[in-house]
């Protein structure tokens, strides 16, 4: 049995510019989420904006890698605590989580492939 290559490319930073993407990322969240929540586009970016920053913040990070059993698992709670913390700063009661989940399913796909990249897809 011959092994097949597995090729992973880390385009955060490596292929794309992080701070443009951002950005753009920003301002899709809060086109993506207003008709379906409410608010403004701008609570919407500025709330991406902040939960994001904690998300992100390595020790925050590496807890939170640290505690998944699985990918699985960590993406769930990362996209719950993503969505919450927004929703949480919009002015949002927090949904429950399969409420949450099923929303996440929808905007992962589309607001990565409405932002510009400088490496085609």
């Amino acid at each position: 049995m011959t092994a097949r290559p597995i090729i992973f490319l880390d385009d955060g930073g490596v292929m794309n510019d992080n701070n443009v993407r951002a950005l753009q990322w920003q301002r899709l969240v809060g086109e993506y989420f207003v008709p379906l929540l409410g608010g403004s586009p701008e609570a919407w970016s500025r709330a991406n904006r902040v939960v994001t920053g904690r998300l992100f913040e390595p020790d925050a990070w590496r807890r939170r890698v640290q505690a998944a059993a699985d990918y699985r698992s960590f993406d769930r709670d990362y996209q719950v605590e993503w969505l919450g913390g927004m929703c949480e700063l919009v002015g949002f009661e927090t949904r429950p989580m399969r409420s949450a989940c099923a929303l996440l399913v929808t905007p992962q796909p589309l607001l990565p492939a409405a932002s510009r990249r400088s490496f085609p897809a």
